[in-house]
């Protein structure tokens, strides 16, 4: 029990002015008057003269989400939101300095606020707070002691018109954007409502102006006002729509178009009660058709200046405008072509290709097509749209463009040319490995026997003939290298992630802006020895095949990874050794291909392209510059699901050392160190181990990288130098001399080929332990190489030392 100022009892918690009854007989009456107040489906409370809680209900603790023991005693202000602070101390001076009597209703209340309440939760409530009961002061100049509230929870009420205003506001933001008003006219009370939009629409301000029927024709152009008050009658008299474009006057003297829409809304018995309807601004859109008809006029003049052919054509076949390009560009006089009849000019060609098209066009079809004319010094290009311009139903005219596109067919016929010659060269560089081999065993034996050979020998003018048609062979296998430009690739570390970031633009430029590139680069990739040339035109030829089977929109993905073959492992139609390898991936999600297309896709000169549309080099191209570079490609594919390529590079760790010169050749020596001798021609590699074996050199032999790993790995000590073909199957020559110099630092090299198509000529020259022979070579030749290759490192350590 607690005590009032009275002396008067009451239970905590319960909303209560009366003092606690202890006899018996009214006990369960105090039950029953203690249960109907703590359940009340509204918040009771009791605040004292400085606002603090003396008594509530259990409505009002769960309404503010707090127990029992925390609320008595504590201020109520300390409850209500900080913004609400000053009208709350406003109310509770109001309450505590008033003469209240006890009242029965909420209704009748004497004062009222409504605030916020941060609950125990922090949430927020709204409350309506409502003087119930007080207790005044035995001083009428003292506050009030104890004040009785009625606390309602009203923030669903409050949610309601937040939802409300916030729909207002967002009608009110959709027509000021649209510029769209609204208005409601009352036809039996003559009350006329306007948006805020409305207001703004004719420039009125709505604290000033009374919208009416007779005011709103004020504001019209009076050159309009007849056709609107005649509208509005029709749709009275009708009860039908209202749709009409007029002018207003504004304020400042402006005028502004409007265009407005309303339709009446019948009442009970289905008369005319109102009519409701929207009004727009639409003076940007006067503005834009008066532009328009402005650059008719203004197309009617650049179409006389245009640099393609204009015409029109009716159905007769004749013209009915030509601009003045259209002669030019068909090399005909200028003159005017109206009235004349298409077949004049010239007549072959309009019988042979002209004709057919314009019965089309005249069926409503649109055409894109190409025609060609053979004058008497060269063949004429040009692209042709037709499109059909329909009246009542059926096609009256046709509108040709006439483009000539002589040069652009002619560029393209010289670059298809060019792709061709490359295919050429590719072909005429495997040529030249294998003739190579065979013109350095015959110059080889013929150098041999000629030394065996006394000069006044008949025999030795024929063999002199014999060395000099390997020279005229050698010269013209170089010629071809040269002319397909075989020989000018430049090798070099190259990162792919930064070339493939350096060609990202090229690259969406290629496939088009409704191409999406994305890019998944593994980081810390290490480098593969290639031409950095040759990477990007590989991106780019993908990027092509790519675009064309996406037809311009879809999805363009590259990525890179490390991978690791721990085994010779078939990639496409190649097989590579065990190793680790840069991988690279271009997918795209176009149309695919079938499995017959895919097994030929690398094939020179196949396509699925239309005569004319591409050449069958892009990819033979990539398969070739990958096939160069010592790795390997192949492509996954179905129809309708995309196509995914898989490119395999060696990785490159430590670059082979260029030489920097090739020493001057000395005169022969002989040696005694040991040679490992790797060359996969059987011809070639007897010739060279019987010219360093008659020197004096133990030559361990072997054809192919595979046989040195299972034979001389273990005796590689020993070896002095590693002379080695470039060209091999399996592990090129490349590969297995930085292979060995990994296990055996400093192992002088000589490469060896008939064909520099990863173009290490240029590069290894200028490095200190390896050097290059280029076949076909003599004898001496292979002597000196080997010499010089034994001696530079010895040479190289003197100098440290």
């Amino acid at each position: 029990m607690d005590n009032d100022n009275s002396g008067k009892q009451f239970v905590p918690g319960l909303f209560s002015g009366e003092p606690q009854v202890r006899n018996d007989e009214s006990a369960d009456w105090h039950q029953r008057y203690v249960d109907l107040y703590d359940r009340a489906p509204v918040g009771y409370c009791s605040i004292d003269h400085v606002g603090r809680i003396t008594h509530f209900n259990t409505t009002f603790a769960r309404m503010v989400e707090s127990e029992h023991s925390t609320l008595l005693g504590k201020s109520l202000a300390k409850i209500v939101v900080s913004e609400d602070q000053d009208k709350f101390a406003e109310f509770l001076r109001l309450v505590t300095h008033s003469n209240l009597t006890p009242i029965a209703s909420p209704e009748a209340a004497s004062h009222s606020c409504e605030v916020r309440f941060q609950t125990a939760g922090q949430l927020v409530r709204w409350a309506q707070l409502m003087t119930k009961y007080v207790r005044a002061s035995s001083d009428d100049n003292e506050p009030n002691s104890i004040v009785r509230l009625v606390v309602n929870d009203i923030t669903a009420r409050k949610l309601m018109e937040l939802n409300l205003k916030t729909s207002e506001q967002h009608l009110r933001e959709a027509q000021s954007i649209a510029k769209l008003g609204s208005f409601h006219w009352d036809f039996g009370s003559e009350h006329v409502f306007w948006s805020d939009e409305t207001y703004r629409i004719f420039g009125r301000d709505p604290n000033t102006f009374t919208p009416s029927l007779q005011s709103y024709l004020e504001l019209i152009h009076p050159d309009d006002q007849p056709g609107v008050q005649q509208r509005i009658q029709e749709v009275m008299d009708e009860q039908g729509t209202f749709d009409h474009e007029y002018r207003v006057n504004l304020p400042d003297g402006s005028e502004r178009w409007l265009h407005a829409r309303g339709r009446t809304v019948p009442g009970p018995h289905g008369e005319g009660t109102r009519l409701s309807g929207t009004c727009q601004d639409i003076t940007l859109r006067k503005a834009s058709q008066a532009k328009l008809q402005q650059s008719e006029r203004l197309l009617q003049i650049v179409t006389g200046t245009a640099r393609v052919g204009l015409v029109v054509i009716d159905r007769s076949h004749r013209y009915v405008y030509a601009n003045a390009t259209f002669a030019s560009i068909l090399r005909l006089p200028e003159s005017d072509f109206t009235g004349t009849h298409v077949a004049d000019l010239p007549h072959s060609l309009y019988e042979r290709q002209v004709k057919a098209w314009l019965d089309r066009g005249f069926c409503g079809e649109q055409m894109d097509e190409e025609l060609s004319v053979t004058t008497s010094t060269q063949v004429l290009h040009f692209a042709l749209n037709c499109e059909p311009i329909w009246e009542g139903g059926r096609v009256e005219q046709v509108v040709a463009v006439l483009m000539d596109i002589t040069e652009q067919r002619n560029t393209e016929e010289q670059l298809r040319q060019a792709q061709k010659m490359e295919a050429v060269g590719q072909l005429a560089g495997g040529v030249a490995h294998d003739f190579n081999n065979l013109l350095t065993v015959i110059r080889g034996y013929t150098d041999l026997m000629q030394g065996h050979c006394d000069p006044n020998d008949p025999n030795a003018e024929w063999l002199q003939e014999i060395d000099t048609a390997v020279e005229r062979a050698s010269d013209l296998t170089k010629s071809l290298l040269a002319y397909s430009r075989r020989q000018m690739r430049t090798l070099e570390a190259v990162n792919l992630n930064r070339s493939i970031e350096e060609s990202l633009k090229l690259l969406q430029r290629s496939v088009g802006d409704g191409v999406e590139i994305s890019l998944a680069l593994a980081p810390d990739l290490d480098t593969v020895w290639a031409d950095r040339s040759e990477i990007a035109q590989v991106l780019l030829n993908l990027s092509n095949n790519a675009r064309d089977a996406m037809q311009g929109q879809g999805n363009f993905e590259i990525a890179t990874s490390l991978v690791r073959f721990m085994e010779a492992t078939n990639v496409g139609t190649k097989n590579l050794p065990a190793g680790n390898y840069i991988h690279l991936m271009v997918a795209d999600s176009g149309c695919g291909m079938s499995e017959d297309i895919r097994r030929r896709v690398f094939e020179p000169f196949f396509t699925t392209k239309d005569v004319g549309q591409g050449t069958g080099l892009g990819l033979s191209m990539v398969h070739g510059i990958v096939d160069s570079s010592g790795g390997a490609i192949d492509v996954v594919t179905r129809e309708g699901q995309g196509t995914c390529f898989h490119i395999y590079l060696p990785q490159l760790r430590q670059s082979i050392s260029p030489a920097a010169t090739i020493r001057k050749q000395r005169s022969i020596e002989t040696g005694h160190e040991t040679i490992l001798l790797v060359e996969d021609n059987v011809a070639v590699q007897r010739l060279a181990a019987s010219v360093l074996r008659r020197l004096g050199y133990t030559v361990l032999e072997a054809n192919s990288a595979q046989e040195v790993e299972q034979r001389y790995l273990q005796v590689l000590p020993s070896v002095d130098l590693l002379v080695t073909d470039i060209v091999m199957p399996g592990m090129n020559g490349e590969a297995l001399a930085e292979s060995l110099q990994q296990k055996k630092p400093g192992l002088p090299v000589l490469l060896m080929s008939g064909f520099v198509r990863d173009g290490v000529a240029s590069q290894l020259i200028s490095h200190d332990r390896v050097r290059f022979l280029h076949k076909p070579f003599s004898p001496d030749q292979l002597a000196a190489y080997v010499r010089d290759a034994l001696d530079s490192p010895n040479e190289q350590k003197s100098k440290d030392d």
